[in-house]
């Protein structure tokens, strides 16, 4: 544990506050030319943290830091479970609420799209394409070897789990401030609301990294099948007052608090 106010600490906190303040304008200058020059940008934009987490663990631990990063893509003997969350969690976080507003004799729609672009969702070949298409070029490549490849393991040296867990989703959801100065389609949601959901879903990243051993491979799959189930069945109404988004928020609640109190409790005794 670094000591606060020692050389170590002060040259820890420079090499964290560099990652992100360049990782910030790499991405905001690509994107900003992609919203007035050629979108193909926003792509690579989308690719700084990635890279930025590369290149600040070459500086810090060289070819081994490397390979080490890379070692954690596979997948550590991960138990069944987690591989069913991230496989099943975000459809499910939107499906049970929709369940649970029908008990209670509330009908809500439930609306599923049959397309993401040119990807008929439809046919089970092209859904796995679009799928593969999302993690390549929908953000978990681009970005997770920045966020919980890189930052979330130097913030646990000085901080818990599950702070060092919401300090990735906060600066992860401001890394996306610029789609919504720009009025990006899909960012048409309060900031505020984006940047607790951001922090929500960051906390989950945490307990998977944490029960998968560190493997980058479950994160990225997590967060791929995150944005395509968000990209056809994110429900509307999660934006408004009404009881989908309460028992929503009611079932996010548990499992923020079991992900929380799991942490702790493995940061006391280790992970098996």
């Amino acid at each position: 544990m670094l000591k606060p106010g020692s050389n170590h600490m002060n040259g820890y906190m420079k090499h964290l506050l560099c990652f992100i303040v360049s990782t910030y304008l790499v991405t905001w200058g690509l994107w900003l030319a992609a919203f007035q020059i050629n979108g193909f940008f926003r792509i690579l934009g989308s690719f700084a943290p990635s890279v930025m987490g590369i290149l600040f663990i070459y500086r810090k631990s060289g070819k081994e830091g490397l390979k080490e990063l890379f070692t954690r893509l596979k997948h550590y003997r991960v138990k069944w479970y987690v591989y069913l969350f991230v496989m099943f969690y975000t459809i499910s976080s939107l499906l049970f609420p929709y369940l649970l507003a029908g008990i209670f004799q509330h009908s809500v729609p439930f609306q599923i799209k049959k397309s993401i672009g040119i990807f008929h969702i439809s046919d089970p070949i092209a859904a796995f394409v679009c799928f593969l298409a999302i993690l390549i070029a929908g953000g978990p490549l681009g970005e997770e070897f920045g966020w919980r490849g890189f930052l979330l393991p130097e913030l646990e040296k000085t901080l818990s789990p599950y702070i060092s867990g919401i300090v990735v989703g906060i600066v992860w959801a401001c890394w996306h401030l610029p789609m919504f100065l720009f009025h990006v389609e899909g960012y048409e949601i309060s900031f505020l609301l984006y940047l607790i959901q951001t922090i929500s879903l960051s906390m989950i990243c945490t307990w998977i990294y944490h029960a998968s051993g560190g493997s980058m491979l479950m994160i990225l799959l997590f967060h791929t099948a995150d944005n395509f189930v968000c990209s056809i069945a994110y429900q509307a109404l999660l934006n408004g007052k009404n009881i989908y988004t309460a028992f929503y928020w009611i079932i996010q609640i548990i499992l923020l608090i079991y992900v929380v109190t799991d942490l702790r409790e493995h940061n006391k005794t280790g992970w098996v």
